[in-house]
């Protein structure tokens, strides 16, 4: 099958920070894995402006010059994007049809206008729509009509877009490479060792994260990433006298990110808006780590809370509450709980088992 993925920020910065977020991590995989299965993939993506390059992408794809957002006028966050994605749309045209694409996948409500513009010029043309957040604007119920299919990456994101537009969403969660993301040998000595990793932005909750790790001494702090909250972070940790205990890593790349994980204890998900699906999550909880999330992470609702991870509810004296009992786990409690993770992760989001849903879907449609 012929597939194109329409994905422009899956190839050029976000604000603040040189990586890109978990739905372009998600993209960038999932054309990898189809394109293992012997399906022809291409990505449509933004071209990096200048001084700045674009992320490795292991399968063909076309870069378009696209308008950064903060050069649209300032009408509200939702303008500004839908705007930058009507834009690409249109310089991105005609190599998209002339593609002749069997399926296109889109990742924003943003892309129902530009499915009607494709289909209105290549009425054959599928396009498939990927939930992972929520960006609805006005009238984009008028334009959902033109989406061949829908899925969702967790339960919470499936509910979100049937409220907003009816019908059944069907579930098919983010998919992790388990063979890469393993367990591995953990540091010695003294501490335990929490890591996070992900852009560095507000809704992901670090500052909530940050002020509990300066009230837990026995916390040793591993950073993995880039945004714009980098700045407070290390601030906060000069102010409250723990930046002993904070490693920065920076953007790491994969291998460098599932050796970290290997080495460290816990991974913290403190987001504070709603995360669908976080990549680094499942990469955590395949590399066995003991995992704590926030309520606000979609993915919360497909595991055992106490069995395969921490549920928190709530602020700063709740991370307190979760580091003081991740850290008051035995060794043996630790890999319990590790090993429990990493047998979800492998029975419910193992890539072979997300792309066989999705070819199902795909064949459906």
């Amino acid at each position: 099958m012929k597939i194109g993925l329409f994905l422009p920020n899956a190839t050029f910065d976000l604000p603040g920070t040189s990586e890109v977020g978990g739905i372009e991590v998600y993209a960038l995989e999932l054309g990898e894995q189809l394109q293992k299965r012997g399906h022809d993939i291409t990505l449509f993506g933004g071209k990096p402006m200048a001084g700045r390059q674009h992320r490795v992408i292991p399968f063909p794809f076309q870069l378009f010059d696209y308008i950064e957002t903060k050069d649209i006028p300032k009408l509200g966050t939702r303008f500004r994007k839908l705007v930058q994605r009507l834009h690409f749309a249109s310089v991105s045209m005609t190599a998209l049809l002339d593609a002749r694409f069997d399926v296109v996948f889109v990742f924003k409500p943003y892309d129902f206008i530009n499915a009607w513009r494709w289909k209105s010029q290549q009425k054959e043309l599928k396009v498939v729509m990927n939930y992972q957040g929520t960006d609805f604007f006005p009238t984009d119920r008028f334009w959902h009509r033109w989406l061949d299919s829908e899925y969702a990456v967790s339960p919470e994101n499936a509910r979100l877009a049937e409220a907003r537009y009816g019908g059944k969403v069907i579930i098919i969660p983010n998919g992790v490479d388990t063979n890469f993301y393993q367990p591995g040998e953990k540091r010695k000595g003294e501490g335990s060792h929490l890591l996070t990793a992900g852009r560095l932005v507000g809704w992901k909750g670090l500052r909530v994260l940050a002020e509990a790790v300066a009230e837990v001494p026995g916390v040793h702090w591993h950073v993995a990433g880039d945004g714009p909250e980098l700045a407070w972070l290390k601030e906060h940790a000069a102010q409250k006298k723990y930046e002993n205990r904070v490693t920065w890593y920076g953007a790491l790349k994969p291998d460098a990110l599932a050796r970290l994980m290997q080495s460290s204890h816990f991974f913290a998900q403190p987001s504070v808006g709603f995360d669908a699906c976080p990549t680094a999550v499942l990469q955590a909880m395949s590399s066995g780590l003991v995992m704590a999330m926030s309520d606000k992470v979609g993915l919360h609702e497909s595991f055992t809370p106490d069995h395969d991870f921490l549920l928190v509810s709530g602020g700063k004296e709740a991370w307190i509450a979760a580091l003081q009992k991740m850290i008051a786990l035995t060794p043996a409690q630790r890999q319990t709980m590790g090993t429990a993770a990493r047998e979800a992760v492998i029975r419910s989001f193992s890539w072979d088992g997300i792309c066989t849903k999705i070819e199902a879907l795909l064949s459906s449609s």
